[in-house]
């Protein structure tokens, strides 16, 4: 099974009220993120579709699960550069 279709199938199961997001955008998705970030945006989807008592508009819950991945994407980002940094400044700080 493809990273695509595990990630259609968890949209399934999770946003089953909601129409699925053509192959083509979860095509674009993976392209632009990784598989986990993907799927942090379909799980707050599905939440948020459950405070909306299911009534969530596919264009409605595609946004917000692209907005999702947006922000958790450069929360990463963020966290990696720190640790980056901190590592550089740690190993210049030690002696040969």
């Amino acid at each position: 099974m493809t990273e695509q279709d595990t990630l259609k199938k968890l949209w399934a199961a999770l946003l089953p009220t909601v129409a699925m997001p053509s192959d083509r955008q979860f095509f674009f998705w993976l392209q632009g993120y990784s598989a986990e970030v993907v799927r942090h945006g379909i799980l707050r989807a599905a939440k948020k579709n459950l405070r909306m008592n299911s009534r969530m508009c596919p264009e409605h819950a595609l946004r917000y699960a692209a907005c999702c991945m947006s922000s958790f994407s450069a929360r990463q980002n963020a966290t990696l550069e720190r640790l980056v940094e901190k590592t550089i400044s740690e190993c210049e700080g030690q002696t040969p």
